[in-house]
């Protein structure tokens, strides 16, 4: 797995809390697009958690968003987080 860091450290710990191994899935840039803006954006995947951070520069990204992936609701049309 490639070592994802910001200006405070590593951003990922590779264990979870229950004991399991994170496991990196796949990484990529994305266009996020609302009717007034787009801003793009670098997505960090994976089996648990996926991450959304802004490119900085070469290898250098800033968390904007950690989202668990059993919080997150996939329906036809889009993607709704949801808290239990």
């Amino acid at each position: 797995m490639p070592a994802h860091k910001d200006e405070h450290g590593p951003i990922v710990d590779s264990r979870q809390t229950s004991g399991s191994v994170r496991t990196y899935l796949k990484e990529g840039r994305v266009q996020l697009s609302t009717s007034l803006q787009t801003q793009e954006r670098y997505l960090f995947l994976f089996n648990d958690l996926l991450l959304v951070a802004k490119e900085k520069g070469v290898n250098s990204y800033k968390l904007k968003e950690k989202i668990r992936l059993c919080e997150v609701w996939i329906r036809s049309g889009g993607v709704e987080e949801v808290s239990e």
